[in-house]
């Protein structure tokens, strides 16, 4: 008598179809159909695959960048924890705090004051850097960048760029968002050069090639008649990997790779003009990923002498608080 166990198999195919979902919920997919209405509306045909391969539309992040640490609503509370942070402001707190005490023999009124003095100084010094922060951002965000819609190439704002739109960058142009190569002017087929000094630091060009199937849509005629899927990976910092797919015309799917991405923050050189649509937006970009948060200045210089009463000073220097005796009635 034999026995077969099939328990093995019915685990092993649980797992493996367990895999496969987690792998396609870590994909993305934009259709691109420039004949739907006769027109081309690339925004709303944002699709990724949900758990039992259900597609449904889903809204991506806005191409919006901010780098400010603060806010009108958040400035006041933030910058005093920020502040307090600080080992001599906590002292001075602190030495504050005991002079309003019955037990205090000096006024609080001079602490009170050399106290506010600091933190004020120091609040209007982030408020204006802060400030810059938020004037830079709003020059990248209003820059205008050529994109394809309702069968017109038309310009745009960088801020109002969405996934899936098709966008022209002409020469000497940045990146206003990660895309992937489409076509170019080059007479090399499909080549364009690239500046990346603003990512790397590196001044050399590197070159991007687009597939040799795509190439051939070079025109806002030519979008109209075309019809793309782009499957790819979901955002990540790491600018040597990018992994997709694109299906032309329901008929060839080609893979894609780094070779097709165009990283936003970058430069277009060397070349008069590329077509590409927009995969990652605003914080997705893998620049805006590699960008680190706006860190919180502790190395400030700090250097006071305060006097708590005739015999006794305290020297704090950079956050460093030390006591020294002193007898002012005998140098008297």
């Amino acid at each position: 008598m034999t026995i077969i166990n099939n328990s093995n198999d019915g685990t092993i195919s649980q797992i493996t179809k367990r895999f496969k979902r987690k792998k396609e919920s870590s994909q993305r997919k934009i259709e691109i159909d420039c004949n739907k209405n006769s027109s081309i509306d690339c925004n709303n045909n944002n699709i990724e695959h949900q758990q039992q391969q259900q597609q449904q539309p889903t809204k991506y992040i806005s191409n919006w960048i901010s780098t400010t640490k603060y806010t009108i609503l958040t400035f006041i509370p933030k910058n005093l924890f920020e502040q307090f942070r600080r080992v001599a402001n906590l002292y001075f707190l602190f030495i504050l705090i005991i002079s309003y005490t019955p037990v205090s023999p000096v006024a609080p009124g001079p602490s009170t004051i050399n106290l506010g003095i600091v933190l004020l100084i120091n609040a209007v010094k982030e408020a204006y850097e802060d400030f810059r922060r938020y004037q830079s951002d709003k020059r990248i965000n209003y820059q205008s960048t050529k994109v394809i819609r309702n069968s017109k190439l038309i310009d745009i704002f960088w801020k109002d760029l969405e996934v899936g739109d098709v966008v022209r960058v002409d020469s000497d142009e940045q990146f206003p968002a990660d895309l992937v190569l489409l076509s170019s002017s080059s007479e090399s087929p499909g080549m364009c050069y690239v500046e990346t000094s603003n990512l790397d630091g590196e001044s050399n060009l590197k070159s991007k090639q687009s597939l040799v199937e795509t190439n051939n849509l070079k025109s806002v005629e030519d979008f109209i008649g075309a019809k793309l899927l782009i499957e790819y990976e979901t955002p990540s910092h790491l600018l040597n990997k990018f992994d997709g797919r694109i299906t032309i015309n329901n008929e060839d799917t080609l893979p894609l790779n780094v070779e097709q991405l165009l990283v936003r923050g970058t430069q277009l050189k060397n070349t008069k003009w590329i077509y590409g649509v927009v995969v990652y937006t605003g914080h997705e970009t893998k620049y805006m990923l590699n960008t680190m948060a706006t860190p919180s200045k502790k190395n400030l210089y700090i250097c006071c002498i305060v006097f708590h009463d005739r015999s006794n000073i305290t020297v704090c220097h950079d956050g460093d608080c030390q006591s020294f005796p002193g007898d002012f009635n005998q140098s008297r």
